[in-house]
C-alpha cells in the first residue's frame, strides 16, 4: 500500500497540471536583500486579476526584496493597496534591494500592473 506521502505527491501533480500558469504572474516577496531571508509570499497571481492582495500580518512591513518573474507589479504602504506605492518590473534595480528605493520593510499589499 502507497504511504500518504506519495498519495498527497501524486495529487499535487495532477492539480498542479490542471492550472495554466501561461495566464498566472507569480509574486515573490522575500525578506532580506538579494532574495534572501525568509520568502514571505510566493503564490501565482492571474494576469487579469487586478485587485488588490494584502499581506497577512505577520509578512507585513517585512518585504526587502521581490522576484516578479517577469512580470509587473505595484507594491503597497498600507493594505487595501492604499498608501505610497512603487512600481516593480523586471528592469527595475531596487527589487533587489527596496532601500534602494526607500521601500524598505513597509509592503502591506500588492496588486498586478
Amino acid at each position: 500500500m502507497a504511504s500518504n506521502g506519495v498519495i498527497l505527491s501524486f495529487l499535487v501533480i495532477i492539480v498542479l497540471s490542471c492550472i495554466d500558469l501561461s495566464s498566472s504572474g507569480w509574486i515573490t516577496l522575500y525578506q532580506h536583500r538579494n532574495y534572501g531571508g525568509v520568502m514571505l509570499v510566493s503564490r501565482p497571481v492571474s494576469n487579469n486579476d487586478y485587485k488588490c492582495f494584502n499581506l497577512l500580518d505577520w509578512m507585513k512591513d517585512r518585504g526587502s526584496s521581490i522576484n516578479t518573474h517577469g512580470r509587473c507589479f505595484v507594491l503597497f504602504e498600507h493594505e487595501n493597496c492604499q498608501g505610497r506605492s512603487m512600481k516593480v518590473t523586471p528592469d527595475v534595480n531596487c527589487r533587489l534591494n527596496f532601500e534602494d528605493c526607500n521601500f524598505n520593510d513597509i509592503t502591506s499589499s500588492f496588486k498586478i500592473c
